[in-house]
């Protein structure tokens, strides 16, 4: 089998919580084991959610045929798939860590090579909190998420970014919130397979209309690098 090489670019972090989608937009580019690009080719792709751990419990799989473009992208909907294991809404995604598992055959049929697994470093939550029940009974008013880098916002609705200087970023929510929300924000790689794991970004000055983000890259120097982001209000 050919060796692929897949490089995640996104997984969408936006969901609507009064009616969660059972799905999340999925973009990746494949290469031959020569690093070449498979590009405008028919293929067939394997996605699967793994729980616990990177070589854990295969909890749901589904197939895709896609086409790759110019670039060798191709883009697909996990859940909206032909499921071969389990469901897509029945996923406990509180139940620890889970990771997304990639298979691809470049000829287009079901002879599927491993591409790579992937943790999910954001919890996909308001399918989460969509297993938990009425959302109501959570007393979650709001939440805004997106993607973000020095081009402004990459991913998500709902607030406005301002980058000040290098490494300055302002984050404004569009309607502010009611009460203080709590923040989460990480490094986002938007390109290659890994984040490096010495850049850094935190949080400042918090409050119901916006807050700051502080970014630093490999060596802790100020400077802009992508980042995600997770805001809460109880």
């Amino acid at each position: 089998m050919k060796k692929l090489t897949l490089f995640l670019i996104l997984l969408q972090s936006v969901f609507a919580l009064a009616q969660a989608p059972q799905k999340m937009a999925y973009q990746s580019v494949v290469r031959n084991a020569s690093n070449q690009i498979v590009a405008n080719q028919n293929i067939g792709v394997k996605i699967s959610i793994v729980e616990g751990a990177l070589t854990g419990t295969t909890v749901y799989s589904e197939t895709h045929t896609t086409t790759t473009n110019a670039n060798g992208l191709f883009t697909l909907e996990a859940g909206g798939g032909t499921p071969t294991t389990g469901t897509f809404s029945a996923i406990n995604w509180g139940n620890g860590s889970h990771y997304i598992k990639s298979e691809i055959d470049v000829a287009g049929g079901s002879n599927y090579a491993l591409s790579g697994t992937m943790e999910l470093l954001s919890v996909p939550y308001a399918l989460y909190a969509e297993r938990l029940g009425n959302i109501q009974s959570l007393n979650i008013p709001k939440i805004v998420s997106g993607i973000c880098s020095i081009d402004g916002v990459l991913n998500g609705s709902g607030f406005t970014i301002t980058n000040y200087s290098a490494g300055f970023y302002y984050i404004q929510f569009n309607t502010p919130f009611s009460t203080t929300p709590n923040v989460v924000v990480s490094p986002y790689k938007l390109y290659g397979s890994h984040i490096d794991i010495n850049e850094f970004v935190s949080v400042g000055n918090v409050s119901v209309n916006g807050f700051m983000v502080y970014t630093k890259n490999n060596i802790y120097r100020v400077n802009d690098i992508s980042f995600s982001f997770f805001a809460i209000s109880n």
